[in-house]
């Protein structure tokens, strides 16, 4: 039995496909500008009032860490970087799309994390912010897609 085959035997459902970008650098210069850290909480909430669970493929709330983050002026998040090892979740506000924070967020991450020598972001084919946002930064599309299950509710 192949691994798709045995996920939905398993009462998993297809969510979302998913293309690979890597970078070996990312591209400029580092735009950490009002980029600071939020508290577990805040992210998992920002995140669960934009994006359902199968959108943004959310791990419980248990393996949150702090994110980086940018706020408002009046204190509330506007979009959130946060870090599982292996992925990154981008996330902006849908009012505050277009201007530039997923780009500072992205920056302050890489300079954070040191420049790590070799980035893979994996991205949905229909998200052409996204994809804009990584080609700008360096990254070139991979031959890897992938299926991303969650299990039925």
């Amino acid at each position: 039995m192949d691994a798709e085959n045995w996920l939905l035997t398993q009462g998993f459902t297809p969510t979302v496909k998913l293309e690979r970008y890597t970078a070996k650098h990312v591209t400029g210069d580092p735009v950490a500008i009002g980029v600071i850290k939020a508290d577990v909480e805040e992210t998992y909430a920002f995140l669960r009032a934009y994006f359902s669970v199968e959108e943004m493929d959310l791990p419980s709330r248990d393996m949150f860490r702090e994110s980086l983050c940018i706020r408002a002026d009046d204190g509330s998040l506007r979009g959130v970087l946060y870090d599982m090892g292996h992925t990154r979740i981008v996330a902006v506000s849908p009012e505050s799309r277009g201007q530039g924070l997923g780009e500072r967020l992205y920056r302050a991450y890489v300079e954070e994390a040191g420049n790590p020598p070799v980035l893979h972001e994996w991205i949905r084919p229909d998200n052409t912010a996204s994809i804009a946002l990584f080609q700008k930064l360096g990254f070139e599309k991979d031959t890897l897609r992938t299926d991303c299950y969650a299990r039925k509710q």
